[in-house]
C-alpha cells in the first residue's frame, strides 16, 4: 500500500491501482523492534522470510547471541543445535511473561540438559503465501516481508550451526545490551571478550582468543563475541503506511487505538491484530499480547463488527476478550 485517503475512501497501492472501500480493516501486523537498526549482524525474526534468513545465517555460525525473553527467544534457545548460544535477558528468570519463577526454574533445567531426539508430529493446518522474490543483498529486516509466523514456525527449518555437539547454552540474567561493536571497532577499543562459559558455577573463564564478526557488551560488564545477534525484543506496529495526512489516535505502544468494536478514530476504518492497541476498559482476566492467537481472534471479531455495522445491527463483544487463554509449547512441554 502506498497511500490511504479516508476523505474519499480510497487506497492507492504501489502499482498505481486505486481501491474504493465502504469499510476498511487494517491488519498490517508488526515488525521486530531491533536493538540496533541498520546493523547487518542484528537479525529480527517476525515472518517466514526473516525465519529463513536466520536459518541461512545459522548454517555458518559457531556462536550466536539471543537478546530478549519472549516467545521467539524461548523457542530459539531450545531449538538451535550445533552452535553455542548465549542468551541475555533483563529479568531474573526465563519466560516471565508466560510462567512463574518455579516453572521457569524447571524449564531452565530442561533447557540446559540434552534434548530428546523424538519429536511429536504436528497435524495443525498450515497456510503459506507466495510473494515476489527479493533481489540479492536485500536486507531481510527492511522492505517487503513474508507471511506472519504461526505456532510451528520452526518446523521444517534446519536450525543447526557448524558445531558437532547438539545443544549448548549459557544464560545471562538481569542484564541488557550496553554496546555492540563490529570487529574493527572492538579491536580499537582494546576491550577483552570472554570464552563460552563451560561451568555454570564458575562462569568467568578466560579471555576469548577467537576473532568474531560482532561483539556484545552487556550492562553486567561482560563481553561476548558471536557470529550474529538475534534481537527478540518485542515488536513495533506497522502503522507508517497509514499515517501520512491521517490523524489516527495512537496507543502508548504505538498501535492504532481501537474501541470495543475494533473501530479506529477515523470513520469506517477498523484495525485488528498486532497493528492495533485495545483502548477499551479490559476485563480483569484479559490482556493484550501480540500473539498469533489473539491477532486471529481480533480479525474474526473485526469482520463481525464490520458486517453488523453495514447492516445497522448491534453486536456484543466476543467472549475471547473476556478471558485470556493461550496454549503453546516451550521446550516440548505444553504451556497454557
Amino acid at each position: 500500500m502506498k497511500n490511504l485517503n479516508p476523505k474519499i475512501r480510497c487506497i492507492l497501492t504501489e502499482d498505481g491501482s486505486q481501491h474504493i472501500y465502504k469499510k476498511l480493516c487494517l491488519c498490517a501486523g508488526a515488525k521486530p523492534k531491533l536493538i540496533c537498526e541498520g546493523n547487518p549482524y542484528v537479525l529480527g525474526i517476525r515472518d517466514t522470510d526473516s525465519a529463513q534468513e536466520f536459518q541461512k545465517q545459522l548454517t555458518n555460525a559457531k556462536r550466536i547471541m539471543i537478546i530478549g525473553n519472549g516467545g521467539i527467544a524461548l523457542e530459539l534457545a531450545y531449538e538451535v543445535e550445533g552452535c553455542e548460544v548465549i542468551w541475555a535477558i533483563k529479568d531474573k528468570a526465563i519466560g516471565n511473561t508466560f510462567f512463574d519463577a518455579g516453572a521457569a526454574e524447571f524449564l531452565t533445567s530442561k533447557l540446559i540438559a540434552e534434548k530428546p531426539e523424538a519429536k511429536i508430529a504436528h497435524k495443525r493446518t498450515r497456510y503459506t503465501t507466495k510473494g515476489k522474490k527479493k533481489e540479492a543483498g536485500t536486507n531481510i529486516n527492511a522492505g517487503n516481508v513474508g507471511s506472519a509466523l504461526g505456532p510451528d514456525w520452526h518446523e521444517g527449518l534446519n536450525l543447526k550451526g557448524t558445531r558437532e555437539f547438539s545443544h549448548k547454552i549459557h544464560i545471562e540474567t538481569m542484564c541488557e545490551v550496553k554496546n555492540i561493536y563490529l570487529q574493527k571497532e572492538f579491536r580499537i577499543s582494546k576491550k577483552k571478550s570472554l570464552t563460552f562459559p563451560r561451568d555454570h558455577q564458575n562462569e568467568l573463564v578466560t579471555t576469548d582468543k577467537e576473532i568474531w564478526p560482532v561483539y556484545v557488551e552487556l550492562t553486567n560488564e561482560k563481553i561476548y563475541g558471536c557470529d550474529f545477534i538475534v534481537s527478540a525484543t518485542g515488536v513495533t506496529p506497522n502503522i507508517e503506511p497509514f499515517l501520512c495526512g491521517n490523524n489516527f489516535d495512537l496507543g502508548e505502544d504505538g498501535g492504532l487505538r481501537v474501541d470495543d468494536h475494533m473501530h479506529t478514530s477515523l470513520p469506517d476504518i477498523y484495525a485488528a491484530g498486532d497493528i492495533c492497541t485495545a483502548s477499551w476498559q479490559p476485563s480483569p482476566f484479559w490482556q493484550q499480547m501480540r500473539l498469533w492467537t489473539q491477532a486471529r481472534q481480533m480479525g474474526w471479531y473485526a469482520a463481525k463488527c464490520m458486517a453488523a455495522a453495514s447492516l445497522g445491527e448491534s453486536i456484543d463483544m466476543d467472549f475471547s476478550f473476556e478471558l485470556f487463554a493461550h496454549v503453546t509449547k516451550f521446550f516440548n512441554y505444553k504451556v497454557r
